[in-house]
C-alpha cells in the first residue's frame, strides 16, 4: 500500500493534475474540513471534482473525519488551536483512518488539503503522524513534483539536554 499528500497550494489546476498523474494516483481524498478555497476557486469541490473525473480520477470528500477543523468546541484548545491529541483519538476520525485505508488498499491514494508545505498542515501532524505510528509508509507529493517521505520518529518530541 501506497499514500502519499498533496497541498493544492497556488497550482493551476493543470499542473495539480500533472503531479497526480505522475504519480499514478486513482483516488483523491480530500480532507479540508471545508472543501473551499477563496484564493484558488478550480479548487472548490465542484469544479475540482469535476476536473479530475475528465482525467479519470476518482474524488472523495473525507473532511468531516479527517478535516483539520472539526465541529464541536472539545477539540480546541483555549488558544483556538486544534488538539491534535484528543482528535486521534476521537472514534469518528480513526473511522476516517480506516477507511482511509481501506481504500488505499484497492488503488493508489492522494490524500489532500490546502497547504503546499506538509509541515504546515493537519495532513501531516494528525494524518500522516497516525499513519506512520501504526508503521505505514506515507510519502509527500511536494509543490516542485519531489517526494519525501515521512518515518515515526519525526513526531519523537526531542529530549532536553541535560547540559
Amino acid at each position: 500500500m501506497k499514500l502519499r499528500t498533496i497541498g493544492h497550494s497556488n497550482h493551476d489546476i493543470e499542473a495539480f493534475i500533472a503531479l497526480l498523474r505522475r504519480y499514478e494516483i486513482n483516488l483523491l481524498i480530500d480532507t479540508r474540513s471545508q472543501p473551499y478555497s477563496r484564493y484558488s476557486p478550480h479548487f472548490n469541490r465542484e469544479p475540482l471534482q469535476h476536473q479530475l473525473a475528465q482525467h479519470d480520477i476518482a474524488y472523495l470528500h473525507l473532511g468531516a473525519e479527517l478535516g483539520g477543523r472539526p465541529a464541536g468546541s472539545g477539540f480546541y484548545l483555549a488558544n483556538g488551536k486544534v488538539d491534535y491529541d484528543l482528535l486521534a483519538a476521537a472514534p469518528f476520525y480513526l473511522a476516517g483512518i480506516e477507511r482511509l485505508l481501506a481504500l488505499a488498499e484497492e488503488q493508489p491514494v492522494a490524500f489532500m488539503c490546502s497547504e503546499g508545505d506538509h509541515k504546515h498542515c493537519h495532513r501531516y501532524w494528525l494524518i500522516t503522524r497516525t499513519l506512520v505510528e501504526r508503521g505505514i509508509a506515507v510519502e509527500h507529493i511536494l509543490p516542485s513534483g519531489e517526494l519525501v517521505a515521512s518515518s515515526a520518529n519525526e513526531f519523537v518530541p526531542e529530549q532536553p539536554s541535560l547540559f
